[in-house]
């Protein structure tokens, strides 16, 4: 994907990502575009973002920055970035329930169900 720091709009990422990954299902393209749209648009400093890690581990942190590209990191895959301040490293099973599938969930970002709140203190 290439910097997406000016938002070039839904169906210029989906051609894009149609082009990137042929063998993907029809049906995944617009999913991937929300994802993008989320990291991109939706995102803000101050947010709160849990990302599980392995041996059911969670880290904890918030939104400190506006997204950014990074021209010169070698993997593509972490080019697209913001800057997060971490909080915490803690066990999923601290979760509540709705969160803790949320974070299990497949995928690369899902929003939280409305009311659902991390159960571990963060502060901003």
């Amino acid at each position: 994907m290439p910097d997406v720091s000016v938002w070039p709009g839904d169906e210029s990422i989906l051609r894009t990502l149609r082009a990137a990954l042929p063998e993907r299902p029809e049906r995944a393209f617009p999913v991937f575009v929300r994802y993008w749209r989320c990291f991109r648009i939706d995102m803000r400093p101050g947010d709160v973002v849990v990302v599980p890690m392995r041996r059911s581990r969670a880290a904890v942190g918030v939104i400190v920055g506006d997204y950014r590209f990074q021209a010169d990191e070698d993997d593509p895959y972490l080019r697209h970035r913001r800057q997060v301040r971490w909080t915490a490293e803690i066990d999923r099973s601290v979760l509540d329930n709705r969160l803790r599938k949320v974070v299990n969930a497949p995928g690369t970002l899902a929003r939280l169900p409305p009311g659902t709140r991390p159960t571990v203190s963060v502060e901003a």
